[in-house]
């Protein structure tokens, strides 16, 4: 099995040409909403604009996640925090844009040092030459001393919205990354499939797709299953004993950070061990049949709410009679995190309704049940300049039973 380097250049994905497209949106957007620089503490924030990443990268948290220090032009400087591997940081970056951090927040001379990361911040944008304009941030960490930094003549500003806008449409190379990941998804779930059988253990079929994700050059996967009377409502919980009876629908949403960090998410749903039922074949059809409603909705100019219209109001009733909270998320838009700002739901969307943009990118899914047979499918999906693309080629259309 090729490493994940090894499947990474002959795809002709070129990592500092990605992050320099990263780096230009982020910054074409700061100057229109008027900041100077931005300070980045969330890890898929800091590896969009930099590419910078820790173990768990763009899921790590603030305390352990790179830092950085992102000008409206100009290239950024990198904060490692105590523990985190400085060298090779300097030798990719270059010496002069790494810096140390001053982990202020959990500090035992909070004042002190948070007074000493102002000096240094301060000193760092006027080296960046962004001195006395606005600062954005993406943590409310951070926010939260804002009277310490409104002394030091420090103007913050909350910067989630210019973030957000930048990483809901995708680069070129970004959606080339992410057709690559889908298409290890696809031929993982091919492998999957093969071990699938009666008495075996939702655990044990975890563990060893989990083990095929990084053969394939996943950072960090994600696999939730349910079979039988766990199939609905759903309820993945964590990785259990319960094993696999015939006649079961078995549910499998997986996906995780793949190559580069980027995001993929599909669900599919089979019968394990009998030919399906009429009615496990009749829930299966009601299920896609609303999956391609709410998908075909999806184009540039529509909404959010023109997707949540799709949703069945009998269907939020089932799930609520069933225990589901109803009004759950419908599409999330992803990336290099599995939201990354934007979602389709019964209860929000039609009151907040966003539009769609081209290259948007994301995870659309829906789910139905009667009794223990439970079925959810989800695809992943593209908006284009006419309507929208699914990524994902694992086959959907017909109830598959293994």
């Amino acid at each position: 099995m090729p490493t994940a380097r090894d499947m990474d250049w002959p795809k002709g994905i070129d990592f500092a040409e990605l992050n320099g497209e990263r780096l230009a949106r982020l910054q074409m957007l700061m100057k229109a909403d008027g900041l100077g620089a931005m300070f980045l503490s969330n890890g898929a924030n800091v590896r969009y604009a930099t590419g910078a990443a820790k173990l768990l990268g763009n899921a790590a948290s603030e305390l352990i996640a790179y830092k950085a220090l992102v000008p409206a032009d100009g290239t950024p400087i990198v904060y490692s925090v105590p523990g985190n591997e400085i060298v090779p940081l300097r030798e990719e970056l270059g010496a002069d844009r790494v810096r140390p951090f001053i982990p202020w927040f959990i500090s035992p001379a909070r004042e002190r040092d948070l007074g000493r990361w102002i000096d240094q911040l301060k000193a760092d944008m006027k080296t960046l030459g962004v001195s006395g304009e606005k600062l954005g941030m993406d943590s409310q960490v951070e926010l939260s001393a804002e009277p310490a930094w409104g002394a030091a003549r420090v103007t913050l500003v909350d910067g989630t919205a210019t973030l957000r806008r930048a990483k809901l449409v995708k680069t070129p190379l970004e959606i080339k990354l992410i057709r690559h990941n889908a298409k290890q998804l696809d031929e993982l779930f091919v492998d999957m499939v093969k071990e699938v059988h009666v008495g075996m253990s939702e655990r044990e079929l975890i563990a060893r797709t989990a083990a095929m994700s990084f053969e394939r050059g996943f950072e960090y996967p994600f696999f939730a299953v349910a079979a039988g009377k766990r199939s609905y409502p759903f309820d993945p919980g964590l990785p259990n004993p319960n094993r696999i009876r015939a006649g079961d629908f078995l549910i499998v949403d997986a996906g995780g950070y793949g190559m580069g960090g980027y995001f993929v998410d599909i669900s599919r749903s089979f019968v394990v061990g009998k030919r399906p039922s009429a009615r496990q074949r009749r829930v299966y059809k009601e299920c896609l049949d609303v999956l391609n409603s709410m998908i075909s909705a999806v184009k540039p100019g529509a909404t959010t709410a023109d997707v949540a219209e799709r949703i069945p109001e009998y269907l939020v009733a089932e799930e609520l009679k069933a225990g589901c909270p109803g009004h759950d998320v419908r599409a999330h838009a992803i990336g290099l995190t599995a939201n990354d700002g934007m979602l389709v739901n019964k209860a929000y969307s039609p009151q907040r309704p966003e539009r769609f943009e081209p290259n948007m990118y994301f995870a659309i899914e829906c789910e139905v049940g009667e009794g223990e047979d439970g079925v959810r499918l989800e695809h992943d999906i593209l908006v284009t300049k006419d309507g929208v693309e699914i990524i994902d080629a694992y086959p959907i259309e017909t109830l598959q039973y293994l």
